[in-house]
């Protein structure tokens, strides 16, 4: 039965990570860089360190066009050092794409402009 599913592997969808301009924290985005919209996207994220844990949290987005981010929250610092799990789900042409990022400690100090939301920050695939 498992052999009967096909998932194909999800590519030029990931995450950002950028500090806020102003405040004292980070922002999470949704980075499409595919060719096409992105459809019915659902992401999931839950973090943890030690025996802290965070709420999970869900995002729902209809629809993203090509080329495009999306923010989906805002990260105070002290969360940062925990290990950040986001499931990605979204849709193309009825075809169901996954794709699991994990963020730990990330490294700011290979920063770089990320054309789709025009900001600094890191690209995490």
């Amino acid at each position: 039965m498992k052999k009967d599913f096909k998932i194909p592997v999800s590519t030029n969808v990931g995450l950002a990570i950028v500090k806020h301009d102003e405040d004292d924290y980070y922002e999470a985005y949704i980075i499409n860089q595919k060719d096409v919209a992105i459809e019915q996207i659902m992401v999931n994220i839950s973090a943890y360190k030690d025996d802290k844990k965070t709420s999970d949290m869900r995002r729902v987005i209809k629809v993203m066009p090509a080329n495009t981010g999306e923010k989906i929250e805002n990260i105070l610092p002290e969360v940062l050092e925990f290990k950040t799990t986001y499931l990605i789900s979204y849709f193309i042409d009825n075809t169901l794409y996954d794709k699991k990022i994990i963020v730990e400690n990330p490294d700011f100090s290979t920063s770089t402009l990320i054309s789709p939301i025009g900001k600094e920050g890191i690209m995490l695939w």
